[in-house]
């Protein structure tokens, strides 16, 4: 991140980061479409990175643990976990 610039994001990480990097695995192990293994954060990251380029440049995805839809948060968890009505609106927000 530059000075001054805002915290990155789930958003950010997917939409820059994740390229440059399988871009450093793909040239250093000669593997065009390097597989993915990610869990929790790393799944949001790889959705946002689908999302905007692509599954071109990725093999095999396996995934443990990551929330990829926050639209619909499950209302029994929030009970369990005693969320309040405003923090489960604000859930439903969630950039990614």
């Amino acid at each position: 991140l530059e000075r001054g610039a805002e915290s990155p994001t789930i958003d950010a990480y997917g939409e820059h980061d994740l390229g440059a990097a399988l871009a450093v695995v793909s040239a250093e192990s000669g593997d065009l479409r390097p597989d993915f293994v990610g869990h929790s954060m790393a799944g949001m990251v790889l959705a946002v990175y689908l999302a905007t380029a692509g599954d071109d440049s990725i093999g095999r995805i396996v995934l443990v643990g990551s929330p990829l839809d926050f639209r619909d948060p499950d209302p029994l968890m929030g009970e369990l976990l005693g969320l309040t009505p405003a923090v489960m609106s604000v859930q439903r927000r969630l950039p990614t």
